[in-house]
């Protein structure tokens, strides 16, 4: 069986810079080090920093000391100035793609003009999206959405979505919005590493018998990943690690594509394609 591993799987740039910068904290920073939220959606990266002494938290509010350090998904203003405000030590490892959809928001609000955030609502990258937004901002994910959408025809809209977003549900979104909203102004902010992914994706699943997505249940882009491949590819399996490969997949199988989301690192993509060439 050929195992064929995709050019574009693992940690994206946003994900290097913050594990990166979380392991340099926990060499150099102010003790005890926390994380608000995990610093990426992937249970294996949270203990690895675990066993370096960064404890992820949920609630910052009792912390009196030491390092915060604010996941890649990044935060909205008010917890920004809250966490600011204590005598804590603050590492912003926020991928700079989100950070991009911050200023855009923050634009928004700050020149009155209503956005649409095109997202998940309970991910943690919208809800920090979301802060910097304001008032006069919506998020929605589907079309059924759009007819709770009330703002003026004529009147000017800002548009933006999360970065990891399906670029072509985006794309069938924004085109939909347009025939509502005729000053619909649209800011480019899927990230080029999602855009290439489920670009990959689409033609390794034509390609090849079966698709093997490695990642966290938790994880957004991983997720859309296994949905688009599965569109294609029936035979698309999702898994955490190569615990997870079963024998009975492979029968008949001559060739067997390998993917892996966005917070997926390196050593678990490797277990997975080794165990693969020997089952």
């Amino acid at each position: 069986m050929k195992v064929i591993l995709a050019k574009n799987a693992g940690f994206c740039e946003g994900v290097k810079r913050a594990f990166n910068m979380a392991k340099q904290v926990a060499r150099k920073g102010k003790r005890p080090i926390f994380i608000l939220g995990p610093l990426v959606h992937n249970e294996e990266v949270i203990r690895h920093l675990e066993k370096q002494g960064i404890k992820k938290i949920e609630n910052f509010e009792e912390l009196a000391q030491g390092t915060l350090i604010i996941s890649a998904h990044g935060v909205g203003p008010n917890i920004q100035t809250r966490v600011r405000e204590k005598e804590i030590e603050i590492r912003d490892a926020t991928c700079p793609k989100v950070l991009k959809t911050h200023i855009l928001a923050d634009f928004s609000k700050k020149k009155n003009i209503p956005l649409i955030i095109i997202g998940d609502k309970k991910h943690r990258e919208v809800q920090g999206i979301s802060g910097w937004a304001g008032k006069k901002a919506v998020v929605i994910s589907e079309i059924e959405e759009i007819k709770d959408i009330k703002f003026e025809k004529d009147k000017p809209v800002n548009l933006i979505s999360q970065t990891t977003q399906d670029v072509e549900k985006v794309k069938k979104l924004i085109a939909f919005l347009k025939k509502q909203l005729t000053q619909l102004r649209v800011y480019n902010t899927i990230c080029l590493a999602t855009f290439k992914r489920q670009k990959e994706i689409r033609k390794l699943a034509k390609e090849n018998d079966i698709v093997i997505v490695v990642g966290s249940k938790t994880s957004a882009n991983t997720k859309r990943l296994v949905k688009i491949a599965q569109e294609i590819n029936p035979k698309t399996y999702f898994i955490s690690k190569a615990s997870g490969l079963k024998k009975e997949w492979l029968r008949g199988i001559k060739t067997a594509a390998v993917t892996a989301g966005a917070s997926t690192p390196d050593w678990i993509i490797k277990k997975v394609v080794d165990k693969l060439r020997v089952l």
